[in-house]
Protein backbone atom coordinates (compact mmCIF):
# COMPACT_ATOMS: atom_id res chain seq x y z
CA UNK A 1 0.00 0.00 0.00
CA UNK A 2 2.50 2.06 1.12
CA UNK A 3 4.64 1.37 -2.51
CA UNK A 4 1.28 2.70 -4.38
CA UNK A 5 0.94 5.69 -2.43
CA UNK A 6 4.57 6.86 -3.22
CA UNK A 7 4.68 5.75 -6.29
CA UNK A 8 1.26 8.53 -6.81
CA UNK A 9 3.31 10.86 -5.36
CA UNK A 10 6.02 10.37 -6.97
CA UNK A 11 4.02 10.61 -10.58
CA UNK A 12 1.79 14.16 -9.05
CA UNK A 13 5.16 15.54 -8.37
CA UNK A 14 6.39 14.54 -11.90
CA UNK A 15 3.10 16.29 -13.47
CA UNK A 16 4.08 19.52 -11.75
CA UNK A 17 7.40 19.62 -11.82
CA UNK A 18 9.92 18.93 -14.79
CA UNK A 19 13.24 19.13 -15.23
CA UNK A 20 14.96 18.61 -18.67
CA UNK A 21 18.35 18.48 -20.04
CA UNK A 22 20.06 17.95 -23.19
CA UNK A 23 22.94 18.66 -25.63
CA UNK A 24 23.49 20.41 -28.45
CA UNK A 25 26.50 19.05 -30.80
CA UNK A 26 28.38 20.77 -33.75
CA UNK A 27 29.91 19.43 -36.72
CA UNK A 28 32.05 21.21 -39.42
CA UNK A 29 30.26 19.49 -42.63
CA UNK A 30 32.48 18.22 -45.04
CA UNK A 31 32.85 18.92 -49.04
CA UNK A 32 32.41 14.86 -49.86
CA UNK A 33 29.91 14.58 -51.96
CA UNK A 34 26.13 12.78 -49.78
CA UNK A 35 25.23 9.57 -49.90
CA UNK A 36 23.51 8.93 -53.18
CA UNK A 37 20.78 6.94 -51.24
CA UNK A 38 19.37 9.84 -49.14
CA UNK A 39 16.86 11.89 -50.74
CA UNK A 40 14.68 15.09 -50.08
CA UNK A 41 11.34 13.50 -49.38
CA UNK A 42 7.93 15.62 -49.57
CA UNK A 43 6.33 13.52 -46.53
CA UNK A 44 7.63 10.83 -44.25
CA UNK A 45 4.79 8.53 -45.44
CA UNK A 46 2.50 8.26 -43.41
CA UNK A 47 -0.88 9.86 -43.95
CA UNK A 48 -1.56 10.74 -39.84
CA UNK A 49 1.25 12.92 -40.67
CA UNK A 50 0.96 14.98 -44.19
CA UNK A 51 -0.41 17.77 -42.83
CA UNK A 52 2.01 18.43 -40.30
CA UNK A 53 4.35 17.62 -43.09
CA UNK A 54 2.85 20.18 -45.04
CA UNK A 55 3.56 22.58 -42.33
CA UNK A 56 7.06 22.28 -41.93
CA UNK A 57 7.89 22.37 -45.45
CA UNK A 58 5.38 25.11 -45.60
CA UNK A 59 7.87 27.00 -42.67
CA UNK A 60 11.50 26.23 -44.93
CA UNK A 61 12.00 23.11 -42.98
CA UNK A 62 13.63 20.03 -45.46
CA UNK A 63 13.33 16.72 -45.12
CA UNK A 64 15.75 13.86 -45.78
CA UNK A 65 15.44 10.14 -45.76
CA UNK A 66 16.09 6.54 -47.09
CA UNK A 67 13.42 4.40 -48.66
CA UNK A 68 13.57 0.70 -49.34
CA UNK A 69 10.91 -0.40 -52.01
CA UNK A 70 9.43 3.27 -51.63
CA UNK A 71 8.77 2.94 -47.98
CA UNK A 72 10.57 5.88 -45.63
CA UNK A 73 12.36 3.62 -43.13
CA UNK A 74 14.75 6.42 -41.98
CA UNK A 75 14.15 9.95 -42.13
CA UNK A 76 15.06 13.41 -40.31
CA UNK A 77 14.19 17.32 -40.32
CA UNK A 78 16.61 19.53 -41.35
CA UNK A 79 16.25 23.31 -40.87
CA UNK A 80 18.38 25.72 -42.85
CA UNK A 81 19.15 29.40 -42.28
CA UNK A 82 16.32 31.33 -41.04
CA UNK A 83 14.28 28.69 -40.23
CA UNK A 84 13.19 29.02 -36.44
CA UNK A 85 13.45 25.97 -34.03
CA UNK A 86 11.99 25.07 -30.72
CA UNK A 87 14.64 23.49 -28.41
CA UNK A 88 13.64 23.16 -24.97
CA UNK A 89 10.43 24.33 -22.93
CA UNK A 90 9.36 26.96 -25.80
CA UNK A 91 12.37 28.47 -26.41
CA UNK A 92 13.42 28.58 -30.02
CA UNK A 93 16.05 30.18 -32.01
CA UNK A 94 16.77 31.44 -35.58
CA UNK A 95 19.33 29.16 -37.61
CA UNK A 96 21.95 31.34 -38.56
CA UNK A 97 23.81 31.45 -41.94
CA UNK A 98 25.48 28.92 -43.16
CA UNK A 99 24.12 26.35 -40.37
CA UNK A 100 21.87 23.89 -40.59
CA UNK A 101 20.09 21.83 -37.41
CA UNK A 102 18.98 17.99 -37.61
CA UNK A 103 15.66 17.37 -35.80
CA UNK A 104 12.61 15.07 -35.04
CA UNK A 105 15.18 11.73 -36.79
CA UNK A 106 13.44 8.34 -36.45
CA UNK A 107 14.03 4.69 -38.27
CA UNK A 108 11.80 2.02 -38.39
CA UNK A 109 12.36 -0.70 -36.21
CA UNK A 110 13.46 -3.30 -38.61
CA UNK A 111 15.97 -0.97 -40.09
CA UNK A 112 17.70 -0.10 -36.71
CA UNK A 113 21.36 -0.94 -35.95
CA UNK A 114 22.15 -0.59 -40.05
CA UNK A 115 23.87 2.99 -39.47
CA UNK A 116 21.37 4.70 -41.19
CA UNK A 117 21.16 7.20 -38.30
CA UNK A 118 24.86 8.19 -38.51
CA UNK A 119 24.48 7.94 -42.15
CA UNK A 120 21.76 10.62 -42.32
CA UNK A 121 23.29 13.02 -39.73
CA UNK A 122 26.72 13.06 -41.90
CA UNK A 123 24.64 13.68 -45.04
CA UNK A 124 21.83 15.38 -44.46
CA UNK A 125 23.34 19.33 -44.23
CA UNK A 126 24.92 18.34 -47.60
CA UNK A 127 21.97 17.20 -49.24
CA UNK A 128 19.73 20.17 -48.51
CA UNK A 129 22.67 23.37 -48.24
CA UNK A 130 25.86 24.51 -48.51
CA UNK A 131 26.26 24.85 -44.96
CA UNK A 132 29.51 25.48 -42.97
CA UNK A 133 28.09 23.91 -39.42
CA UNK A 134 25.41 21.47 -38.84
CA UNK A 135 23.84 21.12 -35.45
CA UNK A 136 21.77 18.48 -33.99
CA UNK A 137 20.36 18.58 -29.87
CA UNK A 138 19.41 15.45 -27.60
CA UNK A 139 18.45 14.68 -24.67
CA UNK A 140 20.85 14.32 -22.25
CA UNK A 141 19.63 10.69 -21.21
CA UNK A 142 19.18 9.77 -24.88
CA UNK A 143 22.50 7.38 -24.90
CA UNK A 144 22.24 5.46 -28.01
CA UNK A 145 21.89 8.54 -30.41
CA UNK A 146 24.24 10.27 -28.31
CA UNK A 147 26.74 7.81 -29.05
CA UNK A 148 25.81 7.60 -33.15
CA UNK A 149 26.12 11.37 -32.97
CA UNK A 150 29.40 10.93 -31.92
CA UNK A 151 30.34 8.34 -34.00
CA UNK A 152 28.80 10.41 -37.16
CA UNK A 153 31.86 13.53 -36.40
CA UNK A 154 29.42 15.89 -33.99
CA UNK A 155 31.05 17.05 -31.03
CA UNK A 156 29.35 18.55 -28.04
CA UNK A 157 29.07 21.87 -28.25
CA UNK A 158 27.10 23.01 -25.03
CA UNK A 159 24.90 21.42 -22.32
CA UNK A 160 21.35 23.44 -21.56
CA UNK A 161 19.21 22.40 -18.59
CA UNK A 162 15.75 24.01 -17.89
CA UNK A 163 13.14 23.98 -14.68
CA UNK A 164 9.24 24.18 -15.18
CA UNK A 165 6.96 24.28 -12.47
CA UNK A 166 3.04 24.28 -13.20
CA UNK A 167 3.11 24.64 -16.96
CA UNK A 168 5.93 28.07 -16.41
CA UNK A 169 9.42 28.01 -17.39
CA UNK A 170 10.84 28.98 -14.52
CA UNK A 171 15.12 28.93 -15.40
CA UNK A 172 17.04 27.49 -18.76
CA UNK A 173 20.51 27.69 -18.26
CA UNK A 174 23.34 27.13 -20.50
CA UNK A 175 26.80 25.00 -19.78
CA UNK A 176 29.59 25.99 -22.72
CA UNK A 177 33.21 26.05 -21.22
CA UNK A 178 32.99 25.74 -17.93
CA UNK A 179 30.66 28.73 -17.57
CA UNK A 180 27.10 29.14 -17.11
CA UNK A 181 24.85 31.44 -18.62
CA UNK A 182 20.82 31.81 -19.63
CA UNK A 183 19.66 29.73 -22.58
CA UNK A 184 18.27 32.59 -24.53
CA UNK A 185 21.57 34.24 -24.53
CA UNK A 186 23.66 31.25 -25.42
CA UNK A 187 21.34 30.35 -28.74
CA UNK A 188 21.67 34.28 -29.47
CA UNK A 189 25.03 34.09 -29.27
CA UNK A 190 25.72 30.85 -31.76
CA UNK A 191 26.61 32.88 -34.68
CA UNK A 192 29.99 34.28 -32.96
CA UNK A 193 30.57 30.90 -31.28
CA UNK A 194 30.08 28.43 -33.85
CA UNK A 195 32.77 30.57 -35.72
CA UNK A 196 35.48 29.72 -32.16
Amino acid sequence: MLRKIVGYCWRLLLRIIEVRGGIMWRMAVGHKAPDPQLELLETRGDPALEAEDTERLGAGHKLVGFRDGGRVISYGWVAVCGCDVDVLFGIRFSIPNETVYLWDCFTVDDARNQGLFRRLLCDAPKRVADATYALVAVDVMNKPSRRAIGRAGFEPFFSYYGLRVFGKTVTSVALCDGRICRLRTMLNTLPQLLQR
